[in-house]
This record gives structure tokens, C-alpha cells and sequence, in this order.
């Protein structure tokens, strides 16, 4: 099993041309995939899904794992915005892999190998916002 990294300009399949991407096949047959953006020293990891013939296998956790192994590795930290339900069983998945939340009541969440300053994370969360509102990405609520 090998999770293939793409760069921009190798990814045909995601939501915008400046995202990368984790892909993961298995026989042939993509399983599933994590799409992230850097921005401002930080990667916003906006999406990660299993193809739904494929979920309860742990290639969510697959992917989240390598994810934060490459942050550890390029001393870059990571940032999300956790939109699991709170009521929802899997509300806690990002915790449960090192994630840990901005603050109470807010579902910013981070990934921390270096440090930074609160007006640099506002920022750089300001920008991701604007992203998001211009529609250069898709966020999937």
C-alpha cells in the first residue's frame, strides 16, 4: 500500500489548481485522499475523505498519520478546521492524532511543530477565511 503525495501541478482530481494532495489506491482503486494548501507558513488541511465502499478501514487514519509525519518532517505546523458535529461519534478523530484545539468553543485545530505568533495564526486563519469566501477552494460542510 503506498500513499502517492501530488503537487499542484500533478493534481487533476482535486478542487483547485494550488492544492496537494495524499492519494491512496489499493488494487488499483482509489480508496481515498487529503487535500491541503500552504498558506502563510502553515498547511490548512481542508478536506480528507474515504470513498464510501472503503470507510471503517483506517485509511482516513492512514492518511491523517502520514499527513502529520510529513509536518514533523519539514518542521511546518498544520491547521484545520474541525466541521465533524459535535454530536458525531468521529468529532474527536483529529484529537486522537495529535491535533489540538485553538481553544474551547472554537474548531480551529493545529498540528504543532514550530512555534508562532497569535497575530501570525489570526493571520494566516483571516486568510484562510477570505479563501473560502472567494471560493478558491472547496470546503466540505
Amino acid at each position: 500500500m503506498n500513499i502517492e503525495y501530488r503537487s499542484p501541478d500533478q493534481n487533476s482530481i482535486v478542487s483547485s489548481s494550488y492544492t496537494h494532495s495524499l492519494f491512496f489506491e489499493k488494487d488499483g482503486i482509489p480508496r481515498a485522499n487529503l487535500e491541503y494548501l500552504y498558506i502563510g507558513g502553515f498547511y490548512y488541511l481542508f478536506y480528507i475523505g474515504v470513498y464510501q465502499n472503503f470507510r471503517g478501514e483506517g485509511y482516513g487514519r492512514m492518511l491523517l498519520t502520514e499527513f502529520n509525519s510529513m509536518l514533523t518532517r519539514k518542521k511546518v505546523n498544520g491547521i484545520l478546521r474541525n466541521i465533524i458535529d459535535p454530536n458525531h461519534p468521529t468529532r474527536n478523530f483529529y484529537q486522537n492524532h495529535n491535533w489540538q484545539y485553538l481553544s474551547t468553543g472554537n474548531d480551529w485545530m493545529i498540528h504543532k511543530n514550530t512555534s508562532f505568533s497569535n497575530q501570525h495564526l489570526q493571520s494566516v486563519i483571516n486568510r484562510i477565511k477570505k479563501l473560502e469566501e472567494l471560493g478558491a477552494f472547496m470546503v466540505y460542510h
